[in-house]
């Protein structure tokens, strides 16, 4: 009986784990145009309004944020832009990094499924992907924001 219930909970716990893990983890945001810490704090406190980010850090030497995200609510890619372009900046890229479950479309299309964004299309992996594989990836947002230029990807 102990070890019915040890293996029940180690699948329930792998199940809750593997839905965790398949998220955008950080966005990290280029931007153009501003020049002083007045204008980058101007851009952060946009950033730290979005109920999906959890933290942002302030690069001003290379003039880029790093947003943490949260578990739950989605992310929503056009209000990040908009948080740079309403303050009068220029995005420059946006690059995200994180992990979900891959899902091969009839077409051919790679797409990865996560938890707390939309479907993001992939292209440029270097390595062969399989239906239903779970994946850690880095890339270069597009600007539609509906796939990524895959920069790094490791299967799990």
């Amino acid at each position: 009986m102990k070890i019915f219930l040890t293996a029940v909970m180690c699948a329930i716990a792998f199940a809750v784990t593997s839905d965790v893990t398949a998220q955008i983890s950080t966005i990290k945001v280029g931007v153009d145009g501003f020049t002083c810490s007045l204008c980058a704090k101007g851009v952060e406190g946009q950033f730290s309004a979005l109920d999906f980010i959890s933290s942002v850090r302030t690069d001003l030497k290379n003039t880029t944020f790093t947003l943490g995200t949260k578990k739950s609510p989605e992310i929503d890619f056009r209000m990040v832009r908009e948080a740079v372009t309403d303050g009068g900046f220029t995005v420059r890229e946006i690059l995200v990094e994180g992990s979900g479950k891959v899902k091969i479309m009839q077409d051919g299309k790679i797409t990865v499924e996560l938890s707390n964004a939309e479907e993001l299309e992939i292209h440029g992996a270097k390595v062969e992907l399989t239906d239903k594989g779970e994946v850690e990836f880095k890339g270069k947002l597009s600007t539609d924001l509906k796939s990524v230029a895959i920069t790094e990807i490791r299967k799990l």
